[in-house]
């Protein structure tokens, strides 16, 4: 009710704290009312939207090297690399990183989780092309792992798949799918997903792994109805300083205006 005098309305103050006559009545346009109305709605938006169910999330894999947290290192990785949601592939260049037998990349989200975050059951699914460079390296075995890391570095809950190749030799697309859904699973506060590709350890050649590009736009899917994972697109502090600044500039016009 407050914010609703507040915005339809003048601001009033108490007579007694108003007693000398120096205080006076902050009127808002109708224009910049609104413009307070949505920027207030925004900001609620915005939070709302960090805990409320938006169906399937998208990580797409990038070509960025991870820094500043913990994360698996044994077996040796030959490759760690950050996935997000909100930069989808642009151009049509694309990344490689080449495995030999037995080695293995990672993706990490690139935010951590701010609270606890619960994924439903469901299947998770990852898509990603790849070229088994022998030909005798036909129908070998890849192990896909989706991992939930604590913020040590340790698993805390981890799913895998096993796509074979069928085309090597040529650049192909694995799309793993699980059969059955997978249970549910909780991100702890601080902790991230992961993906990581192993290549046979048996294999005669290499597996180069494409990704970062409109061709090869290699991802991992969470299942239906999960959460919106805590990753903003702008720090909240920031968020928050750019609505003080637009409060203060609609009170100065309205100022102006009396």
């Amino acid at each position: 009710m407050a914010f609703l005098q507040w915005s339809f309305n003048v601001v009033k103050f108490p007579e007694d704290l108003n007693r000398d006559g120096k205080m006076v009545r902050v009127m808002l346009t109708p224009t910049h009312r609104r413009w307070m109305i949505v920027l207030v709605l925004i900001l609620v938006s915005a939070t709302a939207q960090m805990v409320s169910a938006d169906g399937e999330v998208t990580w797409y894999w990038k070509n960025v090297n991870v820094s500043g947290f913990s994360y698996p290192t044994a077996p040796t990785h030959t490759s760690d690399k950050f996935m997000n949601t909100s930069e989808a592939p642009q151009g049509d260049t694309s990344y490689t990183v080449t495995l030999g037998a037995g080695e293995r990349a990672w993706w990490y989200t690139k935010y951590p989780a701010e609270c606890d975050v619960p994924f439903p059951q469901g299947k998770w699914i990852t898509t990603f092309w790849v070229n088994a460079t022998n030909l005798t390296d036909n129908e070998k075995q890849i192990t896909v792992r989706v991992h939930g890391i604590y913020t040590n570095g340790s698993d805390c809950w981890v799913r895998y798949t096993h796509p074979k190749t069928s085309n090597a030799g040529s650049i192909e697309k694995i799309e793993t799918k699980p059969s059955s859904n997978w249970p549910s699973y909780t991100v702890p506060e601080g902790g991230r997903i992961a993906v990581e590709v192993l290549w046979y350890s048996s294999a005669n050649g290499s597996l180069i792994i494409y990704y970062d590009s409109t061709t090869y736009s290699s991802s991992l899917t969470s299942p239906p109805d999960s959460p919106v994972y805590p990753v903003p697109e702008l720090p909240t502090l920031a968020l928050f300083s750019v609505g003080l600044l637009i409060i203060a500039g609609c009170a100065y016009m309205g100022r102006r205006a009396e």
